[in-house]
């Protein structure tokens, strides 16, 4: 079982460190286990514990209210109140918790209601990606496997394509837009969003999808006559690996580039005719 520091708690559920060892003081929510250096260490089920009380306290629920409540009682109010009054810290912190219960179920539940509500375009920027950048919290610490992020990814994957599907075919002939994460690069979520938001405005989209070489990519500009090139890249490239390749693609083709995603919002661009970032193209 995972082990968590009290600032990973903090991080996850939103709730200042501060606060979470007056709660342990004074209503005895959690009982972490103690090193000999008096660390605080917190389970699984402790943070999951946390996680549905982050959400009736943020919904105005009192801590002592809280307290009395058993461990069901405080799970099943917190669902019930992100159905009723949804909120994105709601959402999210539920998200957390299916996510370290391996409960599919729930995480469904809750993504189709929100989609439902609000729309798949709303839900992926107010809900998915604070969602997913609290994974990468995860990943840091070391407390989440690859089963889990996979079955989380798939998830969303597939309800992104569903909702691109159901989308009307543009009625231009031309390629307006040719998609892909180049060389090495499996993550695949963003790249299906940016295909939905662009296929909603109307553009027609290629989809080349992940991993997509060079050399193949540069053929295919050429033979398809695309008008701009969207390049989503997540996983941590070396700087100048990246600023080659799009120095190659810019030395090949004159059409604009846009690029995203994690990796590229944490480098400088090159200095490089028509290169934009993403959200010069779409809001993300």
């Amino acid at each position: 079982m995972s082990s968590y520091k009290i600032k990973e708690l903090e991080a996850l559920s939103g709730i200042k460190a501060h606060t979470i060892r007056i709660w342990e003081k004074r209503y005895d929510l959690l009982q972490p286990e103690r090193s000999d250096s008096k660390i605080r260490s917190y389970n699984e089920e402790q943070l999951k514990r946390l996680l549905n009380i982050s959400v009736l306290y943020n919904a105005g629920w009192k801590i002592s209210k809280i307290a009395a409540l058993t461990d069901t009682e405080i799970r099943q109010n917190a669902e019930h109140l992100s159905s009723d009054n949804q909120t994105k810290n709601a959402v999210v912190t539920l998200f957390i918790e299916a996510l370290i219960a391996y409960d599919h179920v729930k995480f469904e539940r809750i993504l189709d209601r929100a989609i439902e509500k609000e729309g798949f375009e709303s839900v992926y920027r107010y809900y998915l990606l604070p969602f997913l950048k609290k994974i990468g919290i995860l990943w840091i610490v070391n407390t989440i496997t690859p089963s889990q992020e996979h079955f989380i990814s798939n998830i969303i994957r597939q309800k992104l394509i569903v909702a691109i599907d159901r989308l009307p075919h543009s009625t231009s002939e031309h390629v307006q837009y040719l998609l892909l994460t180049p060389s090495g690069e499996y993550h695949e979520i963003g790249l299906l969003y940016y295909c939905f938001a662009l296929k909603k405005a109307g553009y027609n989209v290629m989809y080349l999808g992940v991993d997509v070489p060079k050399d193949s990519l540069i053929k295919t500009i050429t033979e398809t006559k695309t008008e701009n090139i969207v390049i989503s890249m997540v996983s941590g490239k070396d700087k100048n690996q990246t600023h080659d390749l799009l120095k190659d693609i810019r030395e090949n083709s004159s059409v604009p580039i846009y690029v995203g995603g994690a990796h590229i919002e944490s480098i400088p661009l090159p200095k490089l005719s028509d290169l934009n970032y993403i959200n010069k193209l779409i809001t993300v």
